[in-house]
Order: structure tokens, then C-alpha cells, then sequence
């Protein structure tokens, strides 16, 4: 007898992805990297190189001086202390966040944490009943062993290249008593309608769009069974939960595009109620055009669009239940809080136009034996 049903799934990124990594792993401008203007390009040190190499003492008394120009002036006179390119248009600033890896290839990964934390988001929503606020009351009780995500195991998915992009906030703001969109130049206010590459901007590490890999995904029906059916035990909303447990993955990935359709739909709702901030409207059409046309909305999907790690924001990470619309906290704020802004991308693609994108966004894809 089995335990698990075991699934390889494909995962592909459909937006970047970044989960963070540790503070002091963060990329330290001219201790790290420097940014190239001409080519814009970030190009990172080769440390390795560096220690090893005839400025080795020079190098370690610059680190410990805190010297880091001086360190940038060697880099850049031999470029055998230089590691990887990659393409940025704009300067990232003092630092760059680094994405979590693996600790014994060094390779980037999402988690498998951060993949069942976003299932559990969504299949938060996809359980409760009405009146139920809380995990416990939706899932069960850790310390009582009947937690339902118990019975879902994820491992974690490791890829092979990384990027580096920019992200800017789009908020809101008040226009004569009235809630505007904007882009936020500076860390207090400074928020207007006109866009601008630089001002208050956070670059990230992230695994680029295009990249796949694959990773696995266990169900436990049998032990759920065993767990439901013992005395005492009898597991709250026992019959959705078995559904995804013992149907074939498509049940979840059915449930997920569910959620995610419906989200970015509230979405798109939010950016065309408040577009009044400078490229609104090419927000809305990479959300229409772009995300939308991904989500199998099949009874029996071959696929499922998630959205998990960093800019999430709120309505994603609690598992949207709390409003019908994203509209309503600005005028009603929620728990004292309006929701009002959100993290996206830019870039410029190979016609030189500006792209905006939410961040986070995956393909799953059941691989084919």
C-alpha cells in the first residue's frame, strides 16, 4: 500500500519571481557589483578570484577598511575579477535582494514552503465556510495532528539561472478628497502620476521569465483516511478536503485556477478604477492579455496558474476572502488598513516598450511520463 500519491510537476515562471534570502546575503554595491552605464549591465565580483589572486591582502584590508571603491577600482582594471553579466536598464541602486538558495549547489529555489504556503492560501479560501476566520478553524489543529496541509508535501524546486529586475510601487493617493493612482518616487509622499525608472525603487535577484524545472508533490490519501476514520477524529469539511486528496492532482489544479481567475479579475477591476497613474492601461492588458489567456478553466485542467513569494501583497496572501472586489478597502478600510498599493516590475522589451508586471506568477503542469 502507498501512502502518497507522488506527482512530478512542471513548474514555469510566468512573471519573476524573487523569495527573499537572509538580509546579510544581500548584493552590496561595489562590494558585490557595480553598475555599468554605458552597457547597462550589473556585473558582479568574483570573489574567488579576487582572494586568490596577487591583490588578495589589498582586497582583504579594503573589506575590512570598508573600502568597497577601492574594491571596484581593482574589478574593474582586470576583468578577471569579474563574474556575471546581467542586463539592467536601469542603475539597481545601493543593494540588490538576494533569491534563497540551495545551500549545497548554490542554485536559486522557491521552496517547497513557499509553494504550499500559496496552496494553502488558496485552498483557505476554497474550505472555509461562512463565519470561519482562522486556520484552525478551516484546516485543524497542529498541535491535534488533524491540520489537513499535513496530508500535502511539496519539495522544493531548484533552477539554474537567475535575473535581476526593478520593481516600482504604484499607490494611491489623495487628489483633492479624492483616492488617484500614482508611482511612488520617495519613501514618504512624493507620490504622482507620472512614472519615472528612478525614486524610491527595489531591485531583486529572481528567477526569470521562461525558466521551468520540475518538483514533486505528494498527497497522503490513505493516511488522511486512516487519520478521518479513527475515533474522535472526524476531520471538519471532510468531503472537499478528500476530493483533493483523492482525485487526481487536476482537482487542485482546478480549485487553484478558480481562485486565480477570479483574483485577477479584482484586479484588473482595481487598476481600471484607479488608472489614473501613467501606464495604467498597459497594467490592465498584461493582465487581460497575458496572465488571463493562461488559466485552464477546464473541469479537468491540464494546468494551473499560482501566484506565491514577494509583491503577493495582502489579498493573495490571506487568500482573498475578506472583500468580493480590491476596491472596497480604499473607501472601507479593512481592519484599519486600505490595501492601496502595489509592487510590479519594469522592464523594456525587444521593441523598446515599457513592460509592467505583477510579480509571482507560475505555471504548474502535470509532466508527462
Amino acid at each position: 500500500m502507498f501512502v502518497n500519491k507522488k506527482y512530478t510537476v512542471q513548474i514555469e515562471v510566468i512573471t519573476p519571481i524573487h523569495v527573499g534570502a537572509s538580509s546579510e546575503k544581500h548584493y552590496i554595491k561595489d562590494l558585490d557589483f557595480f553598475y555599468d552605464k554605458k552597457s547597462h549591465k550589473v556585473i558582479f565580483f568574483n570573489h574567488n578570484n579576487l582572494i586568490n589572486s596577487a591583490y588578495s591582502n589589498a582586497y582583504i584590508n579594503h573589506l575590512i577598511n570598508a573600502d568597497y571603491q577601492a574594491i571596484k577600482n581593482i574589478v574593474t582594471r582586470d576583468n578577471t575579477f569579474e563574474g556575471k553579466r546581467i542586463k539592467l536598464y536601469n542603475d539597481p541602486g545601493s543593494n540588490i535582494k538576494a533569491n534563497i538558495r540551495n545551500g549545497l549547489t548554490g542554485k536559486p529555489i522557491i521552496p517547497g514552503s513557499s509553494i504550499k504556503g500559496a496552496i494553502r492560501s488558496v485552498l483557505f479560501n476554497h474550505l472555509r465556510e461562512r463565519n470561519e476566520r482562522t486556520n484552525e478553524a478551516v484546516f485543524g489543529s497542529l498541535n491535534n495532528g488533524n491540520d489537513f496541509m499535513r496530508f500535502i508535501r511539496i519539495s522544493d524546486a531548484q533552477f539554474e539561472n537567475i535575473d535581476i529586475v526593478t520593481a516600482k510601487i504604484f499607490n494611491l493617493y489623495q487628489n483633492q478628497g479624492e483616492w488617484q493612482s500614482g508611482w511612488k518616487h520617495e519613501r514618504v509622499g512624493g507620490t504622482n502620476r507620472t512614472f519615472a525608472t528612478n525614486g524610491f525603487t527595489t531591485s531583486f535577484e529572481v528567477i526569470a521569465i521562461g525558466e521551468t524545472t520540475t518538483f514533486e508533490v505528494m498527497l497522503s490519501d490513505v493516511l488522511f483516511d486512516l487519520f478521518h476514520n479513527l475515533k474522535n477524529n472526524r476531520l471538519h469539511n471532510h468531503n472537499k478536503k478528500s476530493q483533493i486528496l483523492h482525485n487526481n492532482i487536476t482537482t487542485l489544479f482546478r480549485v487553484i485556477n478558480k481562485y486565480t481567475h477570479k483574483f485577477i479579475i479584482k484586479e484588473i477591476s482595481f487598476f481600471r478604477e484607479f488608472n489614473q497613474a501613467e501606464n495604467s492601461e498597459r497594467i490592465i492588458d498584461n493582465l487581460q492579455e497575458y496572465l488571463l489567456p493562461l488559466i485552464d478553466n477546464s473541469e479537468n485542467p491540464k494546468s494551473c496558474l499560482l501566484r506565491l513569494a514577494s509583491g503577493s501583497g495582502f489579498h493573495s496572501i490571506t487568500g482573498d476572502w475578506q472583500r468580493n472586489d480590491h476596491i472596497s478597502t480604499i473607501s472601507n478600510p479593512l481592519n484599519g488598513k486600505r490595501y492601496k498599493s502595489r509592487r510590479l516590475v519594469f522592464f523594456y522589451n525587444e521593441n523598446d516598450e515599457l513592460e509592467l508586471l505583477p510579480m509571482g506568477y507560475v505555471l504548474l503542469k502535470l509532466k508527462e511520463k
